[in-house]
Protein backbone atom coordinates (compact mmCIF):
# COMPACT_ATOMS: atom_id res chain seq x y z
CA UNK A 1 0.00 0.00 0.00
CA UNK A 2 1.30 3.46 -0.81
CA UNK A 3 0.35 7.08 -0.37
CA UNK A 4 1.49 10.24 -2.09
CA UNK A 5 3.53 12.70 -0.04
CA UNK A 6 2.80 14.65 1.99
CA UNK A 7 -0.70 14.23 3.50
CA UNK A 8 -3.54 16.40 4.67
CA UNK A 9 -5.10 15.44 7.99
CA UNK A 10 -6.67 16.86 11.14
CA UNK A 11 -4.18 16.39 13.94
CA UNK A 12 -4.06 17.16 17.60
CA UNK A 13 -1.46 18.92 19.74
CA UNK A 14 2.19 17.96 19.38
CA UNK A 15 5.29 19.52 20.90
CA UNK A 16 8.66 17.91 20.26
CA UNK A 17 11.91 19.53 21.28
CA UNK A 18 15.24 18.54 19.75
CA UNK A 19 17.64 18.09 22.66
CA UNK A 20 20.29 16.04 20.85
CA UNK A 21 21.76 18.25 18.13
CA UNK A 22 23.09 21.77 18.58
CA UNK A 23 21.82 24.18 15.92
CA UNK A 24 23.07 27.73 15.37
CA UNK A 25 21.00 30.28 13.43
CA UNK A 26 23.02 31.79 10.57
CA UNK A 27 23.29 35.58 10.64
CA UNK A 28 25.95 36.03 7.95
CA UNK A 29 24.12 37.80 5.12
CA UNK A 30 26.45 36.43 2.46
CA UNK A 31 25.53 32.90 3.52
CA UNK A 32 21.81 33.73 3.65
CA UNK A 33 22.03 35.13 0.10
CA UNK A 34 23.88 32.00 -1.06
CA UNK A 35 21.35 29.62 0.51
CA UNK A 36 18.41 31.58 -0.92
CA UNK A 37 19.84 31.26 -4.42
CA UNK A 38 20.38 27.55 -3.90
CA UNK A 39 16.88 27.08 -2.48
CA UNK A 40 15.25 28.79 -5.46
CA UNK A 41 17.35 26.78 -7.89
CA UNK A 42 16.47 23.44 -6.27
CA UNK A 43 12.77 24.26 -6.08
CA UNK A 44 12.58 25.47 -9.68
CA UNK A 45 14.37 22.34 -10.93
CA UNK A 46 11.80 20.13 -9.18
CA UNK A 47 8.79 22.32 -9.98
CA UNK A 48 9.66 22.53 -13.63
CA UNK A 49 6.43 23.80 -15.22
CA UNK A 50 6.19 27.60 -15.58
CA UNK A 51 2.75 29.24 -15.43
CA UNK A 52 1.91 32.93 -15.86
CA UNK A 53 -0.84 33.88 -13.40
CA UNK A 54 -1.99 36.27 -10.70
CA UNK A 55 -0.52 35.51 -7.28
CA UNK A 56 -2.57 36.45 -4.23
CA UNK A 57 -1.22 37.10 -0.74
CA UNK A 58 -2.61 38.72 2.44
CA UNK A 59 -3.11 42.35 1.49
CA UNK A 60 -2.84 42.19 -2.28
CA UNK A 61 -1.87 40.35 -5.46
CA UNK A 62 0.47 40.67 -8.44
CA UNK A 63 1.05 39.18 -11.88
CA UNK A 64 3.99 36.83 -12.07
CA UNK A 65 5.47 33.51 -13.09
CA UNK A 66 5.17 30.51 -10.79
CA UNK A 67 6.85 27.13 -10.99
CA UNK A 68 4.57 24.11 -10.64
CA UNK A 69 4.81 20.31 -10.68
CA UNK A 70 2.05 17.71 -11.04
CA UNK A 71 4.22 15.31 -9.06
CA UNK A 72 4.24 17.50 -5.95
CA UNK A 73 1.02 19.40 -6.79
CA UNK A 74 2.56 22.61 -5.48
CA UNK A 75 3.57 25.93 -6.98
CA UNK A 76 6.23 28.44 -5.97
CA UNK A 77 7.03 32.11 -6.55
CA UNK A 78 10.07 34.06 -5.34
CA UNK A 79 10.34 37.85 -5.15
CA UNK A 80 12.71 40.27 -3.42
CA UNK A 81 10.55 42.64 -1.36
CA UNK A 82 12.17 45.50 0.60
CA UNK A 83 14.08 43.75 3.38
CA UNK A 84 13.25 40.12 2.63
CA UNK A 85 13.37 37.25 0.20
CA UNK A 86 9.68 36.43 -0.26
CA UNK A 87 9.02 32.76 -1.03
CA UNK A 88 5.34 32.02 -1.56
CA UNK A 89 3.88 28.52 -1.94
CA UNK A 90 0.50 27.27 -3.08
CA UNK A 91 -1.06 23.81 -3.09
CA UNK A 92 -2.77 22.55 -6.23
CA UNK A 93 -2.33 23.64 -9.83
CA UNK A 94 -2.59 27.42 -10.25
CA UNK A 95 -5.25 28.85 -12.54
CA UNK A 96 -4.34 31.25 -15.33
CA UNK A 97 -7.72 32.94 -14.75
CA UNK A 98 -8.33 34.76 -11.48
CA UNK A 99 -6.05 35.01 -8.46
CA UNK A 100 -4.19 32.12 -6.81
CA UNK A 101 -3.82 32.60 -3.07
CA UNK A 102 -0.70 31.32 -1.39
CA UNK A 103 -1.04 28.68 1.34
CA UNK A 104 2.15 29.66 3.11
CA UNK A 105 5.37 31.66 3.03
CA UNK A 106 8.96 30.88 4.00
CA UNK A 107 10.72 34.23 3.87
CA UNK A 108 14.29 35.15 4.74
CA UNK A 109 15.91 38.40 5.83
CA UNK A 110 18.10 40.42 3.47
CA UNK A 111 19.71 42.18 6.46
CA UNK A 112 21.01 39.46 8.76
CA UNK A 113 18.85 38.51 11.75
CA UNK A 114 15.35 39.98 11.65
CA UNK A 115 12.94 38.32 14.08
CA UNK A 116 9.95 39.83 12.26
CA UNK A 117 10.77 37.61 9.29
CA UNK A 118 9.80 34.00 9.93
CA UNK A 119 12.28 31.98 7.87
CA UNK A 120 15.84 31.31 9.00
CA UNK A 121 18.73 29.06 8.09
CA UNK A 122 20.49 27.06 10.78
CA UNK A 123 23.57 24.87 10.83
CA UNK A 124 23.91 21.80 13.05
CA UNK A 125 26.93 20.07 14.57
CA UNK A 126 27.53 18.11 11.36
CA UNK A 127 27.48 21.16 9.09
CA UNK A 128 24.01 20.39 7.74
CA UNK A 129 22.08 23.51 6.63
CA UNK A 130 18.54 23.40 7.99
CA UNK A 131 15.57 25.55 6.99
CA UNK A 132 13.57 26.65 10.04
CA UNK A 133 10.49 28.80 10.66
CA UNK A 134 9.52 30.97 13.62
CA UNK A 135 5.87 29.92 13.47
CA UNK A 136 4.69 33.43 12.66
CA UNK A 137 1.64 32.71 10.53
CA UNK A 138 -1.34 34.98 9.99
CA UNK A 139 -4.31 33.19 11.55
CA UNK A 140 -7.93 34.00 12.29
CA UNK A 141 -8.37 36.99 14.58
CA UNK A 142 -7.87 35.96 18.20
CA UNK A 143 -5.40 33.18 17.37
CA UNK A 144 -1.71 33.90 17.89
CA UNK A 145 1.68 32.19 17.73
CA UNK A 146 0.78 29.98 20.71
CA UNK A 147 -2.09 28.47 18.70
CA UNK A 148 0.38 27.51 15.97
CA UNK A 149 2.73 25.97 18.54
CA UNK A 150 -0.04 23.98 20.24
CA UNK A 151 -1.32 22.55 16.97
CA UNK A 152 1.86 22.08 14.92
CA UNK A 153 2.27 18.34 14.31
CA UNK A 154 5.87 18.47 13.15
CA UNK A 155 9.16 18.98 14.94
CA UNK A 156 9.80 21.96 17.16
CA UNK A 157 13.52 22.71 17.23
CA UNK A 158 15.62 24.49 19.83
CA UNK A 159 18.36 26.60 18.22
CA UNK A 160 20.74 29.34 19.30
CA UNK A 161 20.21 32.79 17.80
CA UNK A 162 22.89 35.30 18.75
CA UNK A 163 23.60 33.28 21.91
CA UNK A 164 19.96 32.94 22.99
CA UNK A 165 17.98 29.70 22.88
CA UNK A 166 14.80 30.03 20.83
CA UNK A 167 12.23 27.63 19.47
CA UNK A 168 11.73 27.14 15.74
CA UNK A 169 9.82 24.72 13.54
CA UNK A 170 11.48 22.29 11.14
CA UNK A 171 10.95 22.85 7.42
CA UNK A 172 13.71 20.70 5.93
CA UNK A 173 17.37 20.26 5.01
CA UNK A 174 18.72 22.38 2.17
CA UNK A 175 20.76 19.50 0.70
CA UNK A 176 18.24 16.74 1.35
CA UNK A 177 16.89 14.62 -1.48
CA UNK A 178 13.53 15.02 0.28
CA UNK A 179 13.61 18.84 0.46
CA UNK A 180 10.59 19.43 -1.81
CA UNK A 181 8.55 16.85 0.13
CA UNK A 182 9.63 18.53 3.38
CA UNK A 183 8.61 21.98 2.13
CA UNK A 184 5.28 20.73 0.85
CA UNK A 185 4.68 18.96 4.14
CA UNK A 186 5.34 22.20 6.05
CA UNK A 187 3.10 24.28 3.78
CA UNK A 188 0.32 21.69 4.10
CA UNK A 189 0.70 21.89 7.87
CA UNK A 190 0.47 25.69 7.81
CA UNK A 191 -2.76 25.46 5.82
CA UNK A 192 -4.14 22.79 8.16
CA UNK A 193 -3.51 25.02 11.18
CA UNK A 194 -5.18 27.94 9.42
CA UNK A 195 -8.23 25.75 8.88
CA UNK A 196 -8.17 24.66 12.53
CA UNK A 197 -8.06 28.30 13.62
CA UNK A 198 -11.16 29.06 11.52
CA UNK A 199 -13.04 26.05 12.88
CA UNK A 200 -11.65 26.44 16.41
CA UNK A 201 -11.33 22.65 16.71
CA UNK A 202 -10.12 21.16 19.99
CA UNK A 203 -9.51 17.67 21.33
CA UNK A 204 -11.84 16.16 23.92
CA UNK A 205 -9.98 16.10 27.24
CA UNK A 206 -11.53 12.70 27.97
CA UNK A 207 -8.93 11.12 25.68
CA UNK A 208 -6.06 12.24 27.91
CA UNK A 209 -6.04 11.04 31.54
CA UNK A 210 -3.80 12.64 34.13
CA UNK A 211 -0.32 11.26 33.46
CA UNK A 212 3.25 12.53 33.69
CA UNK A 213 4.83 12.23 30.28
CA UNK A 214 8.47 11.71 29.40
CA UNK A 215 9.59 14.12 26.69
CA UNK A 216 10.67 12.30 23.53
CA UNK A 217 14.10 13.12 22.13
CA UNK A 218 14.64 12.97 18.41
CA UNK A 219 17.15 13.91 15.78
CA UNK A 220 19.98 11.68 16.98
CA UNK A 221 22.14 10.67 14.07
CA UNK A 222 25.22 8.62 13.26
CA UNK A 223 27.64 10.65 11.17
CA UNK A 224 30.81 9.99 9.26
CA UNK A 225 33.38 12.36 10.76
CA UNK A 226 35.55 12.19 7.63
CA UNK A 227 33.00 13.64 5.26
CA UNK A 228 29.81 15.68 5.18
CA UNK A 229 26.65 13.65 5.50
CA UNK A 230 23.05 14.72 4.91
CA UNK A 231 20.87 13.41 7.73
CA UNK A 232 17.60 13.64 5.73
CA UNK A 233 15.13 14.25 8.54
CA UNK A 234 12.05 12.44 7.23
CA UNK A 235 10.12 11.69 10.42
CA UNK A 236 7.30 14.13 9.71
CA UNK A 237 6.83 12.92 6.14
CA UNK A 238 6.45 9.31 7.33
CA UNK A 239 4.01 10.23 10.09
CA UNK A 240 1.90 12.35 7.75
CA UNK A 241 1.76 9.67 5.07
CA UNK A 242 0.66 6.97 7.50
CA UNK A 243 -1.89 9.31 9.06
CA UNK A 244 -3.34 10.11 5.65
CA UNK A 245 -3.81 6.43 4.83
CA UNK A 246 -5.48 5.75 8.17
CA UNK A 247 -7.81 8.71 7.76
CA UNK A 248 -8.75 7.59 4.25
CA UNK A 249 -9.56 4.18 5.76
CA UNK A 250 -12.05 5.89 8.08
CA UNK A 251 -10.07 6.14 11.32
CA UNK A 252 -9.97 9.15 13.67
CA UNK A 253 -6.30 10.06 13.92
CA UNK A 254 -4.41 12.32 16.30
CA UNK A 255 -1.18 12.85 18.20
CA UNK A 256 -0.10 14.58 21.39
CA UNK A 257 3.00 15.74 23.22
CA UNK A 258 4.70 12.36 23.11
CA UNK A 259 2.82 10.00 20.83
CA UNK A 260 3.70 10.22 17.14
CA UNK A 261 0.29 8.98 16.11
CA UNK A 262 -2.77 7.35 17.64
CA UNK A 263 -6.19 6.13 16.58
CA UNK A 264 -9.16 6.98 18.78
CA UNK A 265 -12.88 6.24 18.80
CA UNK A 266 -15.55 7.58 21.13
CA UNK A 267 -12.97 9.27 23.37
CA UNK A 268 -10.93 6.08 23.72
CA UNK A 269 -7.46 5.53 22.26
CA UNK A 270 -7.39 2.27 20.30
CA UNK A 271 -3.86 2.16 18.83
CA UNK A 272 -0.55 3.98 19.32
CA UNK A 273 2.17 4.25 16.64
CA UNK A 274 5.82 5.12 17.26
CA UNK A 275 7.69 6.01 14.06
CA UNK A 276 11.45 5.60 13.68
CA UNK A 277 13.61 6.61 10.70
CA UNK A 278 15.96 3.65 11.11
CA UNK A 279 15.83 0.14 12.53
CA UNK A 280 18.96 0.30 14.69
CA UNK A 281 19.04 -1.43 18.07
CA UNK A 282 18.87 1.97 19.78
CA UNK A 283 15.81 3.00 17.76
CA UNK A 284 14.10 -0.32 18.47
CA UNK A 285 14.78 0.00 22.22
CA UNK A 286 13.41 3.54 22.09
CA UNK A 287 10.27 2.56 20.18
CA UNK A 288 9.47 -0.36 22.49
CA UNK A 289 10.06 1.68 25.63
CA UNK A 290 8.01 4.63 24.43
CA UNK A 291 5.09 2.47 23.32
CA UNK A 292 4.96 0.65 26.65
CA UNK A 293 5.41 3.73 28.84
CA UNK A 294 3.00 5.93 26.89
CA UNK A 295 0.29 3.26 27.04
CA UNK A 296 0.39 3.38 30.87
CA UNK A 297 -1.92 6.40 30.75
CA UNK A 298 -4.91 4.10 30.23
CA UNK A 299 -6.20 1.12 32.19
CA UNK A 300 -7.39 -0.81 29.16
CA UNK A 301 -5.70 -2.71 26.33
CA UNK A 302 -4.28 -0.64 23.44
CA UNK A 303 -2.68 -1.81 20.19
CA UNK A 304 1.02 -0.87 20.18
CA UNK A 305 2.72 -0.49 16.79
CA UNK A 306 6.38 0.32 16.03
CA UNK A 307 6.89 1.72 12.53
CA UNK A 308 10.30 0.88 11.04
CA UNK A 309 12.04 1.07 7.61
CA UNK A 310 13.91 -2.25 7.67
CA UNK A 311 12.60 -5.72 8.41
CA UNK A 312 13.60 -7.30 11.71
CA UNK A 313 14.51 -10.95 12.14
CA UNK A 314 11.47 -13.19 12.59
CA UNK A 315 12.73 -14.22 16.02
CA UNK A 316 12.69 -10.59 17.19
CA UNK A 317 9.24 -10.05 15.68
CA UNK A 318 7.91 -13.05 17.62
CA UNK A 319 9.40 -11.84 20.89
CA UNK A 320 7.95 -8.35 20.40
CA UNK A 321 4.57 -9.90 19.59
CA UNK A 322 4.63 -11.71 22.94
CA UNK A 323 4.74 -8.37 24.76
CA UNK A 324 2.00 -6.93 22.56
CA UNK A 325 4.02 -4.91 20.04
CA UNK A 326 3.36 -5.14 16.30
CA UNK A 327 5.78 -3.98 13.59
CA UNK A 328 4.68 -1.93 10.59
CA UNK A 329 7.27 -1.59 7.81
CA UNK A 330 7.66 1.23 5.28
CA UNK A 331 9.98 2.16 2.43
CA UNK A 332 10.46 5.10 0.09
CA UNK A 333 9.48 4.56 -3.54
CA UNK A 334 10.12 7.60 -5.74
CA UNK A 335 7.53 10.16 -4.62
CA UNK A 336 5.62 7.75 -2.39
CA UNK A 337 5.99 5.89 0.87
CA UNK A 338 4.84 2.27 0.86
CA UNK A 339 3.60 0.56 4.04
CA UNK A 340 4.06 -3.07 3.09
CA UNK A 341 2.05 -4.82 5.82
CA UNK A 342 -0.48 -2.21 6.89
CA UNK A 343 -3.41 -4.51 6.05
CA UNK A 344 -2.07 -7.05 8.57
CA UNK A 345 -1.79 -4.57 11.46
CA UNK A 346 -4.52 -4.74 14.08
CA UNK A 347 -5.98 -1.30 14.73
Amino acid sequence: MATKLPSKIIWQKTIKINTDIMIQIIDNQGKIDEYQRKLVKVININLEQKIECRIGFPGGSFEGTVNYSDKFDMWFAAVEVKNRYWNGFGLGKPSEVGSNSINGEINFSMNGINRRIAGVYGIDDDGIIIILHRGKVRLTKGKDKSFFRENFRGNEITAYEKGQKRNFYMVGELDSQFLIWQIRDFISEVQRIKNLAKKNLIVSSKIFPDFNYIDEKFGTSVTDKKRKKVINRTHGIIVNSLANMLEEAGYNVGNDKNRDLFIFKNDKVKSIFEIKTNSSTQSLYSAVGQLLVYSFAWNYSINLIAVLPHKLREEIERKLSRIGIQILYYRFENDKISFSNLAEIKN
